[in-house]
């Protein structure tokens, strides 16, 4: 990473709070969906072809104005020749605590033996667990099916939260093999949302996070609302 990303991500760490909705990032698009009332939406079609004005896939073509391809960075490249990255796979572990208090901040692992860090995630959602528990996730780089990783890992969390091992146990794991692309140094936050004919949008053009797609998306969105009324 460069040292401009990894400035941001410690200025976040120090400067934020962590936040998710009681529904999980799935509400972000419900909500955005609830507001729309002429926009069609059409789900669960593959898109073989954009061009300009037109989007083609498995179940018809479509015509606009505007063209935005909001998608990750290989989608993007198949569809419209985007450069490819190459991806950051990750596990994370989901292990039940007695309920902690205080325990809103995101922890480090200094010692980084093997988890990058570990967050209560009851402290900013607590219906996420009964009250007498604290869900607690814990990611680390790379793909771990297996159990032989378990053991370190409820060792670790129970040295960040000043808990016994015996108080803490894995309940699931999550294996996201795409999990964050990997942008080539340096970083550059203000890249074009035009490619050729359409425009883009994806963290892949931001910083790998939502909170880059977010911000991209944005910038697309304005780029399109000048292209229709310039």
């Amino acid at each position: 990473s460069s040292w401009h990303y990894t400035q941001l991500l410690l200025r976040s760490f120090t400067h934020g709070r962590p936040g998710t909705h009681p529904r999980g990032i799935a509400a972000l698009p419900l909500a955005m969906l609830a507001r729309l009332r002429t926009t069609q939406v059409h789900l669960n079609e593959s898109v073989h072809h954009v061009g300009a004005n037109v989007v083609t896939t498995d179940a018809g073509t479509y015509r606009s104005s505007v063209v935005i391809v909001a998608t990750d960075a290989s989608n993007a490249h198949q569809l419209i020749g985007t450069d490819d990255l190459a991806w950051r796979s990750q596990t994370t572990w989901w292990l039940a605590l007695p309920r902690l208090h205080d325990a809103g901040r995101l922890r480090i692992d200094l010692d980084r033996r093997f988890l990058s860090s570990a967050l209560d995630i009851c402290a900013v959602a607590p219906e996420r667990a009964p009250r007498t528990i604290s869900l607690v996730g814990a990611p680390a780089t790379g793909l771990h099916p297996s159990s032989a990783l378990d053991r370190l890992v409820i060792e670790d969390v129970a040295r960040l939260y000043e808990v016994t091992t015996s108080e803490v146990r894995v309940v699931t794991k999550s294996l996201v093999e795409h999990a964050l692309p990997m942008l080539p140094r340096p970083l550059r936050l203000a890249r074009s949302s035009r490619q050729g004919e359409v425009l883009v949008a994806g963290d892949y053009l931001q910083t790998p996070s939502i909170q880059g797609a977010l911000v991209s998306g944005r910038r697309a969105a304005r780029a399109a609302l000048m292209q229709i009324r310039p």
